[in-house]
Order: C-alpha cells, then structure tokens, then sequence
C-alpha cells in the first residue's frame, strides 16, 4: 500500500511572489500620489508667496509716493522679508544674474497672458512665477 504523507503548511514560491508584486505596486501608486501632493502644494505656497509680495509692494509704492520699488529695493524687500520660492528656486528681478529664477518681478513691466512684457512705468509691476508643470503664470497690478 502507498503511503500517504501529510504536507506541510506553507506558501508556494509563487504564492509569495505574487504577494510581494501586489505589496510593491501599492507602494509605486503612494509613492506617487505623495509626490503629485507635494507638487501640488508647493504651487498653492508659491501663488499664496506671489500675493505676499504684490501686498508688500503695494504697501512699498503707498510708502513711496506711488512708485514701485526698482530691483535694489526688491532685492531688500526679498531679503528683509525672508522669502523664498518652495523649491528653492531664485526670487530674482529681471535683468539679475539668477539662473532659472522660480519668481520674477519687473517694475513697470505688465502681463501678456503669462508672460512678462516690458515697460518705463515707475507705477506699475508684474511677477511672473513657474509652477510645478512647467507652466508659468502672470499677476500685475494693471490686470
């Protein structure tokens, strides 16, 4: 008579295979969405930063008889202020010698669309800033 043996409780080299695949595609997708998140709010900080500094220059030109600060002056805005683009990219006026510079401010500039165009205006100013897409954006106060 043949003999019967019992197996023995266990996982097949398949089975657990299988397991780890599943359990490392979970953590891909989290992976994942945490970053989209991330982007996500670095562009919310950066749009709340941009409305900052249109108040502080708005006060600035209040304090200056209506002109708007030149890029010496919003260097020490930048500066005094403490501000910082979320990713670390450059605060910077146009015409500066920052690479890549994730805020832009112009006096006398305005915005076409998202861009920044240019102009002699000591009454006006636009910041243009980059969001985590690779789009850019445009606020001025003559908008």
């Amino acid at each position: 008579m043949k003999q019967i043996t019992k197996r023995q409780g266990g996982f097949t080299l398949i089975e657990v295979v299988l397991v780890l695949a599943i359990g490392a595609l979970i953590i891909l997708m989290a992976l994942l969405a945490f970053n989209g998140a991330q982007r996500s709010r670095r562009d919310t900080a950066r749009t709340n930063l941009v409305g900052t500094i249109q108040s502080s220059v708005e006060q600035y030109a209040g304090n200056a008889g209506g002109e708007y600060p030149d890029a010496t002056a919003f260097g020490v805005l930048v500066t005094t202020n403490k501000w910082e683009d979320p990713k670390g990219g450059a605060i910077a006026t146009t015409g500066s010698s920052a690479a890549n510079p994730g805020i832009l401010y112009l006096r006398g500039g305005s915005c076409s669309g998202t861009a920044i165009v240019g102009g002699s205006s000591n009454t006006a100013y636009a910041v243009q800033y980059k969001q985590e897409n690779g789009q850019t954006a445009c606020k001025s106060n003559t908008q």
